[in-house]
């Protein structure tokens, strides 16, 4: 399981990654309710699962292209000065 952990966690292999974990459980229940639809209905759609899953993974896809080109979610920029409750209000 050690490759479900490096999937869903930052390079440091210990915190886990919010986009990639909401992806996977994306995943999981697009399947589950795909295979409730096929047991009740006993009819399956492969244009329709295969647009859903498409739509599905390419978001999780761009999720984490945007957050390789944009950096970590949680990084502070710095306060331009004069600006800020520190530098109150330039006048």
């Amino acid at each position: 399981m050690k490759w479900l952990k490096d999937i869903l966690t930052e390079r440091d292999g210990e915190t886990f990654e919010l986009s990639a974990v909401l992806a996977a459980f994306t995943v999981v229940g697009f399947v589950a309710m795909s295979v409730w639809k096929m047991w009740e209905t006993r009819q399956f759609d492969p244009v329709s699962y295969g647009t859903g899953a498409s739509a599905i993974i390419g978001g999780g896809g761009l999720s984490r292209l945007f957050k390789g080109k944009v950096g970590d979610y949680t990084t502070t920029f710095p306060r331009r000065p004069g600006f800020g409750p520190e530098g109150g209000n330039p006048s």
